[in-house]
């Protein structure tokens, strides 16, 4: 894809363009209900966080979220997956408590067959919101232990 070929190159602002226009691309051909549409939403958001336009981002993925929801049958995953974004982007804007929300909502749309990786994000971005309401918060990854008790907790 021409978009990533641009990231590889460094060029955000034309990656923008080239996801921006595929996504257009795809709303027009295949209508905003088909369920590649909100990918292609959330690659034009990914590059909007990337250029640190957060508020357009934020736009983009409640936009990607409502699609989401409206998928028949919806997925949860990626129902959590959106809203783990979504709270990433409240906790670079230093909106913590709304992030440590929007975290916790995600948590529990995710079920024990879920991938861990995603279980891990997004417990371990709520637990960061709530210990670190004050201050930025960079992702670290957790020890074992810690981590398979948030697993535990998240399943149970």
């Amino acid at each position: 894809m021409l978009a990533v070929s641009h990231q590889d190159l460094g060029d955000e602002n034309a990656a923008l363009e080239s996801f921006a226009a595929s996504r257009d691309a795809v709303r027009e051909s295949l209508g905003a209900d088909h369920p590649t549409y909100p990918v292609s939403v959330s690659n034009v958001e990914n590059s909007l966080a990337k250029l640190g336009r957060y508020p357009e981002a934020k736009e983009a993925l409640r936009e990607v979220l409502a699609d989401r929801r409206k998928l028949v049958p919806p997925d949860p995953r990626a129902i959590a997956i959106t809203l783990s974004d979504i709270a990433e982007l409240y906790e670079k804007g230093e909106q913590f408590a709304t992030a440590a929300a929007r975290f916790a909502e995600a948590a529990e749309g995710l079920s024990p067959g879920d991938r861990l990786r995603d279980l891990m994000k997004v417990r371990g971005g709520r637990q960061a919101c709530a210990r670190n309401p004050g201050r930025s918060l960079n992702f670290v990854p957790m020890s074992l232990l810690a981590w398979m008790r948030s697993v535990r907790n998240i399943v149970n």
